[in-house]
């Protein structure tokens, strides 16, 4: 198997200076690692293809178009011209480059997909398939209800610690993107099911969610077992994130402002709700139309 070639000298240490620098600003592990990957990723494309070194606007315009080329999705080319533009901007403000080859690109627009929700008989189904009085069985239902309850992150759900739980208040703390704090409710199913869960739970450690070895449960172990209860439940195309979808389009269905899901959600804006916002104008539009359609009335 062919291994990718070295980076070359003079960006990778200046690569690896970047990723302090955002550290040192309280960016999160997860967009280190996004931007690390994405960064190194073009060095080693670089690397093969033998672009310069600064490269020019059109060594990057022609980088951007190779990924679309290779099928890569929008969203994915965009998020890498977004880690290349910041890089070069920190380039560029610390002298390590004269010119900064990202102010004549235009940024790629963000894919506007649908959220692909799970369904309420699917929620059910998958809570179901967590039937059981032992330990396994609480925290599976413990996890299915407090994602469906919440649209909580991976990230953010795997780094609840016991501490964070506050069920006499109805909420848990959450420690979001960026590195910020907020809290979110619990309703009064998913708080019997934390609490049956927290019961059976024996452990010191201060981490909430637990595997069946009693050590943490990471980002991929919450991938894999959501994926267990969903193939229990028979429930297709299972995924963490679409619990967020879930939560975010349940929310919005039954009243919630824009604002506030916005707020309970953890998004900076309100440009993601306003996509949920137009997903359910467009169920709705759906539904409307199924009865009032003008060939079933003739």
């Amino acid at each position: 198997m062919r291994s990718d070639p070295p980076l070359q000298i003079g960006p990778g240490p200046l690569l690896r200076s970047f990723l302090r620098r955002m550290r040192s600003e309280g960016k999160s592990p997860t967009t280190i690692r996004r931007y690390d990957g994405l960064i190194t990723q073009y060095l080693r494309r670089a690397a093969r293809t033998g672009y310069p070194w600064p490269p020019s606007a059109e060594h990057l315009s022609d980088y951007l178009a190779g990924l679309r080329d290779d099928g890569m999705a929008r969203n994915t080319v965009r998020n890498a011209h977004v880690a290349l533009r910041a890089w070069f901007n920190w380039l560029s403000a610390e002298g390590e480059v004269s010119e900064n080859p990202c102010l004549r690109l235009k940024t790629p627009k963000m894919e506007d997909v649908s959220p692909d929700p799970y369904t309420d008989d699917e929620v059910r189904a998958m809570l179901a398939a967590c039937r059981g009085r032992d330990f396994m069985a609480a925290r599976d239902a413990a996890i299915v209800g407090v994602l469906a309850d919440t649209g909580l992150r991976a990230s953010e759900f795997c780094g609840l610690e016991m501490e964070d739980v506050e069920l006499d208040s109805e909420r848990i703390k959450v420690l979001g993107k960026g590195g910020r704090h907020r809290f979110v409710g619990l309703g009064v199913a998913a708080q019997a099911l934390l609490d049956r869960y927290l019961r059976r739970r024996e452990s010191r450690r201060p981490e909430l969610w637990l595997g069946r070895s009693g050590q943490p449960l990471t980002t991929s172990g919450l991938y894999q077992v959501i994926e267990r209860i969903a193939r229990q439940a028979g429930v297709l195309n299972p995924g963490v994130h679409r619990f967020r979808h879930y939560a975010a389009t349940a929310m919005m269905r039954r009243g919630m402002g824009e604002m506030d899901l916005a707020k309970f959600m953890g998004w900076s804006t309100l440009a993601m709700a306003q996509r949920y916002t137009r997903h359910e104008a467009q169920e709705r539009a759906l539904k409307a139309h199924r009865e009032h359609s003008p060939l079933d009335s003739l």
